[in-house]
């Protein structure tokens, strides 16, 4: 279903808003390691890991999904123990670690 002759379908539209909502999320854990440089580099490994899982799922082979997801999750890991907590008494309140926002979810 196109939404007008300028716009791309609405399930890529979906897709592209899922990937830069996903990469945001990325930057936005990457800014918070102290070593900037080490930083971009874990975003950079980050986007990867989480697109080669995203092409295994499109494969259609389930060993290779797996797999690839838990070498995001490993990466993830990784970047989430770099990282600084926010600080957020709020978040806390609400039962999240700082390190962990819920919006992870739903990339994964």
């Amino acid at each position: 279903m196109i939404c007008s002759s300028r716009k791309l379908p609405v399930e890529a539209a979906a897709e592209k808003r899922r990937i830069l909502l996903a990469r945001g999320l990325f930057r936005h854990l990457a800014g918070r390691v102290p070593d900037a440089a080490r930083g971009r580099r874990l975003e950079a490994r980050l986007n990867d890991a989480w697109l080669c899982l995203q092409l295994a799922r499109v494969a259609d082979d389930p060993a290779l999904a797996l797999a690839q997801r838990q070498a995001w999750a490993s990466l993830l890991g990784e970047v989430l123990d770099a990282a600084e907590p926010c600080g957020s008494p709020k978040g806390e309140r609400a039962g999240r670690t700082a390190a962990r926002p819920a919006a992870l979810d739903r990339v994964a």
